[in-house]
């Protein structure tokens, strides 16, 4: 994030406004506004990865990348469909199994950031393979960063213009290595 935290913040004041507008929107109601996220996370998702991606290769990122994934807007919204429901049919289970599965699902947004033909299905099971042999080193990734979160709610969402972008970076960067050490197998 060396010399790109104003990008990364402005970043982040976008995806944290878009949060905002769907989670606490009081015009359309909470039901509402679960709704509205379910259809909009997708491509909200894959504009936040595609962007910190981005940041943390050092190319060209710009704030307007947030909204690329409305671009590809229909496979983005199967793609969540998918993880929500192949999530929620493993917390079934019990909830380990649904965190294992989150946990297999998570590169698939920056999969598909570098590889835009695959379909839905085909990200989830790459992000699936990719995630062979990792997920526990990603786990403890997201735990490094749960006390960061806390402060993001503790500050109302300020904490998030520094948090959001060091995480995001943080997992991109996950993905790079992986990616790396998948090729180089």
């Amino acid at each position: 994030l060396k010399g790109k935290w104003g990008l990364a913040a402005q970043v982040a004041f976008i995806f944290l406004c878009m949060a905002f507008f769907i989670r606490f929107m009081p015009v359309i109601g909470k039901v509402w506004s679960v709704i509205f996220g379910l259809f909009l996370y997708g491509p909200i998702m894959f504009g936040v990865s595609k962007s910190f991606l981005g940041i943390s290769r050092g190319e060209d990122v710009s704030p307007g990348n947030m909204f690329d994934g409305f671009n590809k807007y229909w496979l983005l919204f199967r793609v969540h469909w998918l993880k929500v429901i192949f999530v929620f049919l493993w917390s079934l289970l019990l909830i380990v199994p649904g965190i294992i599965a989150a946990i297999s699902y998570a590169l698939t947004y920056f999969i598909l950031v570098d590889e835009p033909a695959l379909t839905a299905r085909d990200a989830l099971k790459k992000s699936k393979a990719m995630m062979e042999g990792y997920k526990w080193k990603y786990f403890c990734l997201v735990c490094r960063f749960l006390r960061w979160i806390s402060l993001t709610v503790i500050t109302a969402g300020i904490a998030g213009f520094w948090t959001l972008p060091y995480s995001t970076v943080s997992f991109a960067k996950f993905y790079d290595d992986i990616k790396a050490a998948r090729l180089n197998a």
